[in-house]
């Protein structure tokens, strides 16, 4: 896992976005929601799981009591799933299907490499997981930190796998390339989720 990864710095500091940058990705970048959001936030476990959902990877940090364990960024971008399996020739189940299976795939390859298990906390990070998290607590803004039950979350995960493009845009009020994205992001969360 992390290829196109090298010595990558994530800080708020830094001057360019990882949305910006290029693979192989060798320098300091900001990640798409500022790692400032988490500050004075209690972790809750021995072993947190970070999680960011991007267009082209997954960035995942382990914390052990707060302190970084392992880190890895993975092919699981929602925009580069939607592009290799070229989601958009296929039926709305068809794409589900596909894109649980090849998700699954990295999941069991990320848990070779990182005691998942052990996670007691899932921190999750990006504007899908913040839509969700808005959506869940019924609120207008969807900014800040929510704490979420995961049993909610993942009713809401089900809630838009049953939706294609079209049904999250009109139930949302999404643009369409955000509608495209945001099933893919949250079965990624998902399935990590599950594996903790």
């Amino acid at each position: 896992g992390g290829d196109n990864y090298t010595n990558t710095i994530f800080n708020d500091g830094c001057g360019t976005p990882i949305t910006a940058g290029s693979p192989p990705y060798s320098a300091c970048y900001t990640p798409e929601q500022p790692l400032s959001s988490f500050v004075n936030q209690p972790l809750k476990g021995a072993w947190t799981l970070l999680v960011e959902v991007g267009g082209g990877s997954t960035s995942l940090m382990l914390l052990r009591r707060g302190k970084p364990n392992r880190s890895g960024v993975y092919a699981l971008g929602a925009v580069r799933l939607r592009q290799v399996l070229d989601l958009r020739r296929h039926t709305h189940e068809l794409q589900v299907a596909l894109l649980k299976r090849s998700i699954a795939n990295v999941v069991e390859e990320i848990a070779v490499s990182m005691p998942l298990e052990r996670v007691t906390q899932v921190v999750a990070i990006g504007g899908d997981v913040r839509l969700a998290a808005a959506q869940i607590m019924e609120q207008e803004d969807n900014d800040g930190v929510h704490e979420l039950p995961s049993e909610k979350f993942l009713a809401f995960c089900d809630d838009v796998e049953r939706l294609d493009d079209d049904g999250l845009v009109n139930r949302f009020r999404l643009p369409v390339v955000d509608a495209e994205t945001l099933l893919p992001a949250l079965l990624v969360y998902r399935a990590l989720l599950a594996q903790t």
